[in-house]
């Protein structure tokens, strides 16, 4: 369970709790494994029901961009996976691997 202080939102909150368990490829596989990553994430399917439409969306953008780029007018975001890392969260360093639609990597 991912928590955050009580400054952040009721719509930052929603897509905490519509988070699970975010695993991360090695080899061929796809894995579990706390001692390298603890991370949650949001694929783009579960996004609707964590935020809600139109405005709500616009909310989140709203706040992402106050946090991350205070100066800039606007956000536009096409999210595929939102991934969450909590205040201790963490990935260790690594290279990522491209994978194809299907899982496999590359050729």
């Amino acid at each position: 369970m991912l928590s955050f202080p009580p400054a952040a939102s009721s719509s930052v909150q929603r897509l905490v709790d519509a988070a699970v368990p975010s695993p991360f490829g090695k080899g061929s596989e796809t894995v579990f494994d706390p001692a390298v990553r603890t991370a949650a994430e949001i694929k783009a399917a579960q996004q609707g029901a964590a935020t809600t439409r139109g405005e709500g969306a616009y909310a989140v953008l709203d706040e992402v961009r106050a946090l991350l780029q205070p100066s800039a007018t606007s956000v536009v975001a096409e999210l595929d996976k939102l991934n969450i890392y909590g205040p201790a969260g963490f990935f260790k360093p690594h290279y990522d691997t491209p994978r194809s639609q299907g899982g496999w990597p590359l050729l």
